[in-house]
């Protein structure tokens, strides 16, 4: 049961902040997803049997019963020693060799990230695989292997015949959906996603694939059935409550969507995605304040990012606290001197303290107000949205300059 950082930015344009909280998230659900996946597909649970006494050396049969037990208790190196003496005298034994390459891949899953070498383990599932190619589980492992490191093309040969040999296998059909995915077969890779939750309605990670499909088609409603499924399976699976806030905001539950932005931004409280959703919550419910904080940080996070600007300059410009308007502009401008629309309103700005001064007696310092907004105008004509309105500008501009010089 595994989920990957590719996978979440197939359905999302995602900023630098973005795919540093992907990065983390996949890493999450990698680590629990393997957890899974050995906790069903691993030996058996049971105690460790002890020797009795002056039994002699225990058989192969014994050896492979007791390290099946040291698995499950967690005496992962214990049962790996108890493989590998097998293979001494028995090198062609199926189970020590599929258990000693699970030991090895758990082994190494415990390492750091850039210490890990599966090729052991590999080894040891292509031997199983010789041994008896009708039992899945090699297949399975090695296509766990190939996923791990986005050899999707190989993984989907091994969890094909996975799939095929144990049509029943959940962990198969999971990951060999996703691998389609991420190889661009989207149909059917939905399709094997869909068998995954045939037979198991609650596997977390295929509703949040699924909730991600529907998500990205429009089928908000069907989306939100997936997502709320993978949250109640697994409610530390972040990234469904980050797909989940959108749908949510686009179902128009705003209550829902800021909720869950929240929960969200307690661990990732820079995520450009969940302060959007809340900036356009507040903005659609006129609760300023919080608005304005909300952007405020997205400016200091994507200073470069006009659009974070844009909502705080509207409302100064729109409650005419030109001061507060003046100064989010000049820093926005700063980041971005072709930020048109920031062009358009700090002229507009100047205009409005060329009067000031002008209505003060302060004429020469209105005049060169007046000069500076003429070439805030002009700037803003590079984007074409604005250049009727700065044509309009600019002649209310030389209005007042003519007024100001001619008295």
């Amino acid at each position: 049961m595994i989920f990957t950082v590719a996978a979440s930015k197939r359905f999302f344009k995602c900023s630098k902040a973005d795919e540093k909280v992907m990065k983390k998230l996949g890493y999450l659900v990698i680590a629990a997803g393997l957890a899974a996946l050995l906790a069903g597909c691993g030996p058996k649970p049971g105690p460790a049997p002890e020797a009795p006494p002056d039994a002699g050396a225990p058989t192969v049969e014994e050896r492979l019963k007791v390290a099946g037990a040291y698995m499950n208790e967690g005496r992962v190196g214990d049962a790996a020693r108890l493989y590998e003496s097998v293979l001494e005298e028995n090198s062609g034994s199926f189970e020590a060799n599929l258990n000693l390459g699970l030991a090895l891949m758990t082994m190494e899953d415990g390492r750091h990230k850039n210490e890990r070498d599966y090729t052991e383990a590999r080894d040891h599932f292509q031997a199983a695989k010789a041994i008896n190619g009708g039992d899945a589980r090699p297949y399975l492992y090695l296509g766990t292997l190939d996923f791990r490191e986005e050899s999707y093309k190989q993984a989907m040969d091994n969890l094909e015949v996975a799939a095929s040999l144990d049509p029943a296998n959940e962990s198969a059909h999971e990951m060999l959906g996703i691998s389609l995915l991420e190889y661009g077969s989207a149909e059917r890779g939905k399709t094997e996603l869909l068998r995954t939750l045939e037979i198991n309605p609650g596997n977390a990670n295929a509703n949040l694939e699924i909730g991600k499909i529907y998500d990205s088609e429009g089928r908000y409603e069907a989306a939100r059935e997936h997502l709320e499924r993978a949250l109640e399976a697994n409610p530390n699976l972040d990234m469904a409550g980050y797909v989940l806030e959108r749908v949510y905001y686009n179902l128009g539950e705003y209550a829902m969507s800021e909720e869950t932005c929240k929960k969200f931004l307690e661990h990732y409280p820079k995520d450009v995605q969940s302060l959007e959703t809340l900036g356009n919550i507040y903005r659609s419910q006129d609760r300023t304040g919080e608005m304005i904080k909300v952007y405020e940080v997205l400016t200091e996070i994507s200073p470069k990012n006009t659009t974070y600007w844009s909502p705080l300059v509207q409302h100064y410009m729109d409650v005419e606290d030109y001061k507060k308007a003046g100064k989010v502009l000049e820093a926005a401008l700063k980041e971005n001197p072709y930020y048109a629309y920031g062009n358009i309103r700090y002229g507009q700005v100047l205009l409005y303290n060329g009067d000031e001064n002008f209505d003060s007696g302060d004429r020469m310092k209105a005049l060169q107000q007046y000069g500076q907004a003429k070439l805030y105008f002009e700037k803003a004509k590079v984007d074409d949205r604005y250049v009727d309105t700065a044509f309009q500008l600019i002649d209310q501009a030389n209005l007042r300059i003519d007024k100001a010089s001619s008295r």
